[in-house]
């Protein structure tokens, strides 16, 4: 699977303003906030220069995992404070810069031979969603607009990643012992899941939504792993969807 399959996810939403979104007119307010995230910001943008080096792609993945989960824990601190146009605007382009960044990465040329580094970039990924943000997101807890597109960009990103990389990946029987069985993380994705689909419903799923599946049908495809998904209870809930929606 390659990341250019998942960049049109990202045109879709915008940063317009809501009801939640202060609208200062102090341009001296704004870009204090801007400031806050400034550093990291710069980061994200810096890995699409090193990606243009094929040996530097790799720590160009590694490092998109550290800055993101940098970035993401930022705004987990500043939650209390409501996000302003400008602040979400930069973050967004910042996190399309690095989505830009990956998808110029090859996955199969670049962990081909190497399996063990590519399934410890998969875990550096995997473990952003241990932040408390990005659990708060997949419990459908209530936050801000701005902050919650954003969350959800950053999710659909680490989704793409971890899908494409884990086909590179071999597992063994190490990886169904915690912390590796991911047993909370791949529950929040299920009950995530659960929450949109709903027969009665004609509303289209979410792309979080759509690419957790992606994830997950590359996951299950792991023989090795499958019993993680078993003890959370996915086999029971997709015999349940079925007999939903073709009962």
């Amino acid at each position: 699977m390659h990341l250019t399959t998942f960049i049109s996810l990202f045109s879709d939403q915008s940063m317009s303003e809501d009801s939640n979104t202060r609208n200062d007119d102090s341009d001296d307010t704004n870009q204090s906030e801007t400031t806050v995230y400034a550093d990291v910001l710069s980061k994200l943008h810096n890995l699409q220069e090193k990606s243009a080096e094929k040996e530097e792609q790799r720590n160009v993945l590694n490092d998109g995992a550290k800055y993101m989960t940098e970035l993401i824990i930022l705004m987990e601190k500043h939650k209390d404070q409501t996000m302003d146009q400008t602040t979400a605007v930069s973050i967004n382009e910042a996190i399309q810069s690095f989505l830009n960044t990956a998808v110029q990465i090859e996955m199969k040329e670049l962990w081909e031979n190497d399996s063990a580094s590519a399934k410890e970039i998969f875990y550096s990924y995997m473990k952003i969603f241990n932040l408390s943000a990005m659990k708060n997101y997949l419990q459908l807890l209530h936050m801000q607009m701005f902050v919650k597109v954003l969350y959800e960009k950053c999710i659909i990103i680490i989704l793409a990643i971890v899908a494409s990389i884990i086909t590179h990946c071999k597992f063994t029987v190490v990886d169904l012992q915690e912390p590796r069985d991911n047993q909370e993380i791949l529950r929040l994705m299920l009950n995530y899941i659960k929450g949109e689909l709903d027969p009665q419903s004609s509303l289209p799923y979410s792309v979080t939504t759509r690419m957790i599946f992606s994830f997950l049908w590359n996951y299950a495809d792991k023989t090795v792993v499958v019993p993680n998904l078993i003890k959370v209870g996915y086999p029971e809930a997709v015999l349940k969807w079925l007999s939903l929606f073709h009962g």
